[in-house]
């Protein structure tokens, strides 16, 4: 080969290799972008699950109580919508019974005699059921007189208009209000003529659950939610900038239409009201990008022409409001992930006044720039000499041996991935070395018998056994295992699961257990947490290996709250409530971190295994299982890392001194609500 055509092949080297090196910022944004899919349809599958649970519910409750519709009350309507508010993070929940005009009168009686009642036991669930950070007080609650019929505003005059002066019906009074209203005259409105018009029309026409376009929902604004916990709820989820005189109520809010039906799993049976169910967006765009990855633009987006931009970063998210921002010159980046209820079968079409929901994503100059290779040209030329080499290689290689060498190739990356979950990187080098010199030693015999009995032999006996005389060169070699002198270790056991499980067949005790354990795998590689195993219900996992850091205990505080008393356990255990049995609901975690140093390594032989030892170890297996259902129990130790990085506000020293098997008393703290607290 002539030295034009050696060059002619390097330059092509160089150009493919400048294509590569692009292509590496494209496998990462691919990496992000699956990220974020995951996690939106984790959300949108948890709260229309949840909906149409809530839905089945009345249903359920209304024929238990022998109670016909639309003359139906249900005594633990707070308790099961503050359930669905806290699990989804929607803001309000209004039923609305379907009145015809002969019932009028009828339901006029009804409501007047029963809305005292009804209105006073909520408000009592209410004020016990608040989440923390709640301002609601008992004199937030007035008490007053209901408007007799279904009403809507009068706007001209600034009064109200009676049924059935306004239209002949079917009416949609809002009856029964989570989380419950300080006024009672907000019962019997009917937003049917006007604000929700669309949504119950389309919900009505299409007999399932539907999304409406934003809503101006300025007006719940110290109707049923306090102005100022509606402003901390929205500041504890997104970073934005109000205008003057702005609220979070300008953030786009949608809402959901979840109808009821007479019959309990018959969507064909009549429709005998509907829930609107007040749905705000800034939930659901954060939490979306792991730690550390930053540079990513969301357009929310709707099938009813709005939009509205957020720009990612990590676990948060920044509002900047409605419109389209994303960087023009980062179009051709953009993926589309769409956001619906996964009941809902694929090509159904959208009814009218029906909008559906997507989050567009694109990347920018921040997200090219953090994952651009610092020495490109290095890289080019390392790369460029690479492909000389190829290039002369498959002309001497005919296509068969090209082939043959990629599904190689392939397998050794399936293989590298799947080492890489089970091991720290460092641990998994160690085996791959091993791996490699087992085989140049089954190479050195001439003898294919030997070959084959030495292989069998491997195969068969596991690493570890052997006489002293074997040419195993693991036999031989040092065990994989190093102290890990800063670490946080986390325990979690499932409170009630040995009841639970005994009356369950095997294959409901996996899918509980699988369903939770994938909800708080997704967590740890969000949160760069390292799993070390599951053993039954109990799950273990590590911060501090194989990278050390200072923050560990921080990082494990912010998983354990993830998946202890926040979405993932709790979605997951309702979620399967009515397929497990109602008592699944009642399963909780009962979680325990401690800090200290950890050897880890790997116990070779037949089904190797990362295992962790040590005291710390041993203490945290304590603080799990002398803690409490539903909390977390931080050591001494884990308390006093968490203070050295500025986070002892978290902490709650616990009133009794704990007794430890081989540890005596111990002072142990309770870990509160991080997500109120700047991380």
């Amino acid at each position: 080969m002539t030295t034009t055509k050696v060059s002619q092949l390097i330059f092509c080297a160089v150009i493919i290799t400048s294509n590569l090196i692009l292509s590496f910022d494209v496998e990462q944004y691919k990496q992000v972008v699956q990220t974020i899919r995951d996690a939106a349809e984790f959300h949108a599958s948890t709260i229309f699950l949840s909906f149409q649970s809530f839905s089945d519910s009345i249903t359920v409750e209304a024929d238990t109580l022998g109670e016909t519709f639309p003359f139906v009350t249900i005594p633990s309507f707070e308790a099961l919508a503050a359930h669905v508010r806290s699990t989804t993070g929607v803001e309000l929940v209004i039923w609305h019974s379907l009145v015809n005009m002969e019932q009028l009168e009828e339901w006029k009686n009804y409501t007047t005699t029963n809305y005292k009642a009804n209105l006073a036991r909520s408000r009592a669930i209410a004020l016990v059921l608040q989440q923390e950070g709640s301002s609601l007080k008992p004199s937030d609650f007035v008490e007053g007189n209901i408007p007799p019929y279904p009403y809507i505003p009068n706007f001209e005059e600034g009064g109200i208009i009676l049924a059935p002066t306004y239209g002949d019906g079917p009416y949609y009074p809002a009856w029964m209000v989570s989380p419950p209203i300080f006024n009672p005259s907000f019962i019997n409105s009917d937003p049917a003529p006007w604000v929700m018009k669309g949504g119950i029309t389309a919900v009505n026409e299409a007999h399932r659950l539907v999304l409406t376009d934003a809503l101006p929902v300025e007006n719940l604004a110290n109707r049923a939610i306090k102005l100022e916990d509606h402003e901390a709820y929205h500041a504890s989820l997104v970073d934005y900038v109000n205008e003057e005189g702005g609220t979070a109520f300008s953030h786009p809010h949608s809402a959901v239409m979840v109808p009821v039906f007479e019959k309990l799993n018959d969507s064909t049976s009549t429709i005998v009201g509907c829930f609107s169910v007040i749905f705000p967006w800034d939930r659901y765009l954060v939490n979306l990008l792991p730690e550390g990855v930053k540079g990513i633009t969301c357009i929310l987006r709707n099938t009813c022409g709005k939009a509205w931009t957020y720009e990612l970063s990590g676990n948060s998210a920044f509002y900047r409001g409605e419109g389209d921002f994303h960087d023009p010159a980062y179009t051709d980046t953009e993926v589309v992930l769409p956001f619906r209820d996964p009941s809902r079968q694929s090509g159904t079409e959208t009814v009218d006044k029906e909008c559906d929901y997507s989050y567009h994503i694109y990347a920018t100059k921040e997200f090219e720039e953090e994952f651009q290779s610092h020495h490109p040209w290095a890289l080019m030329l390392i790369m460029a000499t690479t492909f000389a080499i190829m290039i002369i290689t498959f002309i001497i290689y005919d296509r068969f041996n090209t082939k043959r060498n990629e599904k190689v190739v392939g397998h050794a990356t399936k293989t590298n991935a799947i080492v890489s979950s089970l091991f720290p990187s460092d641990v998994k080098n160690r085996l791959l070395e091993e791996e490699e010199e087992k085989k140049r030693q089954l190479q050195k015999s001439a003898d294919p018998v030997s070959n084959f009995l030495n292989t069998a032999e491997m195969q068969t006996s596991g690493l570890l056994e052997g006489d002293e005389g074997s040419s195993n060169p693991i036999t031989k070699s040092d065990p994989i295992a190093n102290l890990y002198p800063d670490c946080t270790v986390y325990f979690a056991d499932i409170a009630g699961f040995t009841s639970w499980s005994s009356s369950r067949q095997p294959v409901d005790v996996f899918r509980l257990l699988e369903a939770i354990h994938s909800e708080f795998d997704l967590i740890c590689k969000r949160r760069g947490v390292f799993k070390v195993e599951t053993i039954g219900d109990c799950y273990v996992v590590i911060t501090g290996i194989p990278q050390q850091s200072e923050d560990h205990a921080v990082t494990m505080a912010k998983f354990a709250w993830d998946t202890g008393t926040q979405d993932r356990m709790r979605d997951s255990t309702n979620t399967l409530r009515s397929t497990l049995g109602e008592d699944t609901g009642n399963l909780d975690l009962r979680i325990g971190l401690h800090s200290g140093p950890v050897t880890a390594g790997v116990l070779r032989g037949e089904k190797s295994r990362f295992q962790l030892f040590g005291d710390t170890v041993n203490t945290t297996s304590r603080m799990e299982s002398n803690g409490v259902k539903g909390k977390i129990q931080l050591s001494e130790a884990t308390a006093q890392s968490r203070r050295e990085q500025g986070k002892g506000g978290w902490l709650t020293p616990r009133e009794d001194l704990i007794e430890a098997k081989g540890k005596g008393k111990m002072q142990t703290f309770w870990l509160e609500n991080v997500r109120r607290t700047p991380s």
